[in-house]
């Protein structure tokens, strides 16, 4: 009889327990470093390296919480301090990098790994870069990727799927809470100000190709996904 070798979906695919422990382990090392990239976030908010231990950490996060109040995170903020995009243009495209790896990784590890597995990284992005609505929203978009998957054979499409709630968030947030007239001013500055929309919109949808290209063509491999997605983010 001719022997059929098993449909692969994702790293769990493999039952032995050599894969399973190197998945186990490769993942919690993907976990250290997208920590390590949200506590990074955090410095370019704050110019503070570790976000617990920031003096104002529990007001701070309390104020980004609440939704009535004027403490929520947008696009236009990220640039204002301690880093100005008045001062370092540079800064635009460094946000937007970071914020296509914040939301990229734990909507591929939705796909790649199952829903689950995507929370605690939606954690760290809430309470480490300290910004709840995004993780909250993550939560969301991973949930959405991972019902898509099994609904859809093409799983760039369900990554996709997955963005509409964060592109939904970023909207909303800059919709509410517009930034000080003298940051968006002159014209040239009210263009670099959606420089880092583009760029995590353009930079998640081709991080996520290439990681989700790369793990098909490796058939789901653990020891070469996790790897990939370290490398990208």
């Amino acid at each position: 009889m001719e022997h059929i070798a098993p449909h692969m979906t994702d790293v769990w695919s493999r039952t032995s327990s050599t894969y399973r422990v190197r998945a186990i382990l490769l993942l919690g090392a993907d976990m250290l470093l997208f920590g390590a990239l949200c506590s990074f976030m955090f410095w370019l908010r704050t110019g503070w390296e570790f976000p617990p231990t920031y003096p104002r950490y529990g007001a701070m996060l309390w104020e980004t919480m609440n939704i009535s109040g004027s403490g929520q995170i947008t696009p236009q903020d990220l640039l204002m301090k301690p880093i100005s995009l008045k001062l370092v243009p540079m800064q635009a495209v460094v946000i937007g990098l970071t914020i296509a790896s914040l939301v990229s990784i734990p909507i591929l590890i939705s796909i790649l790994y199952r829903w689950p597995y995507s929370m605690p990284f939606c954690g760290m992005v809430a309470f480490l870069a300290v910004m709840p609505w995004l993780g909250a929203t993550l939560v969301l978009s991973c949930m959405v990727a991972a019902y898509c998957r099994v609904k859809l054979r093409f799983r760039y499409i369900s990554a996709l799927l997955g963005l509409v709630p964060i592109g939904i968030y970023f909207f909303t947030a800059s919709q509410r809470y517009a930034a000080p007239a003298d940051i968006l001013t002159p014209p040239l500055e009210e263009g670099l100000v959606i420089v880092p929309l583009l760029l995590s919109a353009v930079g998640s949808c081709a991080l996520m190709a290439l990681v989700l290209l790369i793990a098909y063509i490796v058939d789901y491999r653990p020891g070469a996904v996790a790897p990939v997605l370290a490398v990208m983010f």
